[in-house]
């Protein structure tokens, strides 16, 4: 797997992807950046963390340019699978990215993958549950601590609360830590 995180908020990929990338490499795209500073050199440290590539783009961008950009990045980086946000998520910059990334995917013949709902956050409740699964390292949770203005935000619980979810998906298929997804379209 090549993945390319399409993502709304600097560490939505880390909550829902970051064990997955950490694994098998690949890029973070996230495509409504923060203001600079503080969030923008958190996200830097923890894609240095998972051993990834992070780009960004603005939320301004005309919808076809972002898929046109999208799908640059998928031809020049060998990229083989999209991962992105729920389109179900309760938060709509989750669901204006996913449709972003689903687009891009369809283009290109591209594998693509919807994380489980972002933590905080949740489903609209029309949602179908994980049903492809990665096993992970503990990698993930290094890149979640660079996180120090979420931490701050939500206390130790939501790294805790985001363990608990990949030791549940794991515990269910024999392993000690996995990330769940639903599986959009397979191609390859």
């Amino acid at each position: 797997m090549r993945p390319l995180a399409v993502t709304a908020h600097y560490d939505d990929m880390e909550i829902g992807a970051g064990g997955t990338l950490g694994r098998f490499g690949g890029f973070s795209l996230v495509l409504t950046p923060h203001k600079e500073g503080a969030p923008l050199a958190e996200a830097t440290a923890a894609s240095v963390a998972l051993g990834i590539r992070l780009h960004t783009l603005g939320m301004h961008i005309p919808e076809r340019e972002l898929v046109q950009k999208i799908n640059t990045t998928i031809l020049n980086n060998g990229i083989d699978t999209i991962i992105t946000c729920n389109p179900n998520d309760s938060h709509a910059d989750h669901r204006w990215v996913a449709s972003v990334a689903a687009q891009a995917a369809r283009r290109e013949g591209t594998n693509l993958l919807y994380m489980d709902y972002a933590i905080p956050g949740g489903y609209d409740g029309t949602t179908q549950r994980p049903n492809f699964f990665v096993t992970i390292t503990p990698t993930k949770y290094d890149a979640l601590e660079c996180y120090g203005s979420q931490v701050k935000k939500y206390g130790p619980t939501w790294i805790n609360s985001v363990r608990a979810r990949d030791q549940a998906h794991g515990f269910q298929h024999g392993v000690p830590l996995a990330e769940g997804f639903i599986l959009a379209d397979w191609t390859i």
